[in-house]
């Protein structure tokens, strides 16, 4: 007999014969504990590895995970079905492609595996779970994707892309080279009343407007000093606005009048600044198209 996810010999009660499996026994061990095993993945769409073996050579059975190879099309590299277990994944293949880990039983969670980056994967009940490991090369960089709920930064970033679902706390400046893409949502058409939420845009463009239009207040949590684009234009026909302009997360004028009506034909801009202290979108730009 032998264990589920590993093959760890069973001797049976009072067996003579049990040296040969206790042997195999620390060779599966030594395996799961610093073991690594090979992938190359040229040319494949799909890899099962191979699943625990009494004497220790099942893929499986390996600590790391290491991905070869130039990809050609996706790859979608599968647990055998029954197996659970965890593993380091370091994916070195090129390629403009993904490679994904997912068990052989169907309808279960996946993880992708970047490029350049060792992930931390795990597999039970058919579900594959992963977590990046953060990578520092000699000079300080990071390598590979790994996610972060929130990083603290006292020097200086350097990368073509940083994303975060998160906090960005960074004590120093940030010089971008590049640009800083704003979050814009738009929509066509809009059904009144109009719900928007700043904490995932920074401009609502709303195309088309072909009835009388409510915005409705922020459903998010807005910080201090954020600022909000409104960019509004009618199918053209003039339609009334309305703004609402009481509770939390409502707009407030300030040197600046809420249009109550597109200009037909015409693109009209509103910027607000939130104040934290009142509460309030306090509005202090609008423009109309001449």
């Amino acid at each position: 007999m032998s264990t589920t996810n590993l093959a760890l010999n069973q001797p049976a009660y009072n067996s003579s014969a049990w040296n040969t499996p206790l042997n195999a026994n620390e060779t599966i061990l030594d395996n799961q504990m610093a073991g690594t095993t090979s992938l190359t993945l040229t040319s494949l769409s799909t890899l099962t590895l191979t699943g625990p073996a009494t004497d220790g050579t099942g893929q499986t059975q390996a600590m790391r995970i290491v991905l070869t190879g130039v990809l050609s099309s996706n790859v979608t590299v599968y647990i055998p079905s029954g197996i659970s277990g965890r593993w380091i994944v370091y994916n070195t293949t090129s390629g403009t492609y993904t490679v994904t880990f997912a068990n052989a039983t169907s309808g279960g969670a996946t993880v992708v595996v970047p490029q350049g980056a060792n992930t931390s994967i795990y597999c039970a009940l058919n579900q594959v779970t992963g977590y990046y490991d953060v990578r520092l090369a000699d000079d300080g960089v990071l390598g590979g994707s790994p996610t972060f709920t929130n990083i603290t930064v006292t020097g200086t970033i350097n990368g073509s892309t940083i994303s975060t679902g998160g906090a960005l706390a960074v004590t120093g400046n940030i010089t971008p080279t590049g640009r800083i893409t704003p979050r814009v949502s738009v929509t066509s058409s809009p059904s009144s009343p109009f719900s928007w939420n700043s904490n995932n845009y920074d401009e609502f463009v709303l195309n088309s407007i072909s009835n009388a239009l409510t915005i409705n207040v922020d459903s998010g949590t807005p910080v201090q000093g954020q600022t909000i684009i409104f960019r509004l234009k009618d199918n053209g026909s003039s339609q009334t606005l309305t703004w609402t302009q009481t509770g939390a997360g409502s707009f407030r004028q300030i040197g600046a009048f809420l249009p109550t009506s597109t200009t037909a034909s015409k693109i009209s801009y509103v910027g607000a600044i939130y104040n934290s202290t009142d509460s309030y979108w306090d509005v202090v730009a609008v423009t109309t198209q001449t």
